[in-house]
């Protein structure tokens, strides 16, 4: 119950109540559909990415007597997304959960609304909340849709106006804070961005072992050049990573990942699925993947990172312990430092996918 998606056109369809019938089918009195839009030049993983940034819903504000988010926090995490389920707390102290149901980044995304708490346990049985997605030339179109479920006849009149204020909040939503692509961005990373992309760059070069180095998590990494370089276009790192290092799965909101193998052996985990990466590979994880790597093998791996646009870096450098330059190990990862990267890592957009929580 909450947009964040910037710089697209979203048109509100049809909220349908029951299990077939739209509203306008049972009632005199049933709101007409109008559309609340704006465009985006983003490709709809990324829109789908950013939907899916918890860290955003609580922009989401209500309309009249319909309240606002307070927090949103996954319950369960699965590598392949669905059958992920999201905690939502309103600020009037009732909350629900939401089941993704179905994720193809490319395509659709569709959210089982349940487990309601009072008053809405005793209006509805669920919501769905679906979205589709087609490109318009260099523009993306989406489509947002609910379908309201009532508990009885009686619920429905409450149900059409819950309908009405949603739909409201969704378009004040879209004119105050869905209008600029970097908007929820957190503002260190905004501010530096504003700063290197109107500044002029000199060319960067880098020999071994120059580069900032840390450690995090127990894998080092040498950063070739970061936004502040790049006039924030991308930031490139080398990453050394031991046997048994490496992330959990993860999906970017942001921005989109690559990874060039150099030596010896990576594992990456894609939308659930196992990829064993030799040295030569390439590998690209658009926003919005669910994806992973672990060394598996018994010798360290080395690789090439890319972010683009830049400013993830931001994060390596916050959560992760200065190594000389030149360093090649780093010690093992304590608990302070994996629980800091946990609370770090939504506020630059990132949803780690931990199993079973």
């Amino acid at each position: 119950m909450r947009f964040c998606a910037s710089r697209f056109t979203l048109t509100t369809r049809s909220i349908r109540f029951g299990s077939s019938t739209p509203f306008t089918e049972l009632s005199a009195c049933s709101p007409r559909t109008s559309p609340a839009s704006s465009t985006s030049r983003h490709a709809p993983a990324e829109i789908v990415g950013r939907i899916l940034d918890l860290a955003n819903w609580t922009y989401f504000t209500g309309y009249a007597v319909l309240p606002d988010i307070k927090a949103a926090e996954f319950e369960v995490c699965t590598p392949g997304v669905v059958g992920s389920r999201i905690r939502v707390t309103i600020t009037d102290g009732s909350s629900h959960v939401e089941e993704i149901v179905e994720w193809q980044p490319e395509k659709s995304l569709r959210l089982r609304m349940n487990e309601f708490s009072a008053p809405l346990s005793r209006l509805a049985t669920e919501f769905v909340e679906s979205w589709t997605f087609e490109r318009a030339g260099t523009a993306t179109r989406a489509t947002r849709s609910f379908e309201l479920y009532p508990k009885s006849t009686v619920a429905r009149p409450a149900l059409w106006l819950i309908s009405l204020l949603l739909r409201r909040a969704i378009a004040r939503h879209l004119r105050h804070r869905c209008v600029t692509s970097d908007s929820r961005r957190p503002v260190a990373i905004q501010r530096e961005r504003d700063e290197t992309m109107a500044a002029p760059h000199q060319p960067t070069i880098n020999t071994p072992p120059q580069g900032r180095t840390i450690a995090v998590v127990g894998d080092v990494y040498r950063f070739l050049a970061t936004g502040q370089e790049t006039n924030g276009k991308y930031a490139l790192f080398e990453a050394l990573v031991g046997p048994g290092g490496g992330p959990p799965p993860h999906f970017h909101s942001r921005e989109e990942e690559g990874f060039y193998v150099l030596e010896g052996e990576i594992t990456f985990t894609v939308n659930g699925e196992r990829v064993v990466a030799k040295a030569g590979t390439f590998a690209n994880m658009p926003v919005g993947t669910p994806h992973g790597f672990k060394n598996e093998g018994d010798r360290p791996a080395r690789m090439l990172i890319s972010l683009a646009p830049a400013g993830l870096e931001q994060m390596f450098f916050e959560v992760g312990v200065p190594l000389a330059e030149g360093a090649m190990t780093a010690l093992p990862p304590t608990k302070a430092e994996i629980e800091k990267l946990l609370a770090v890592a939504p506020g630059y957009g990132i949803t780690i996918l931990r199993p079973g929580h």
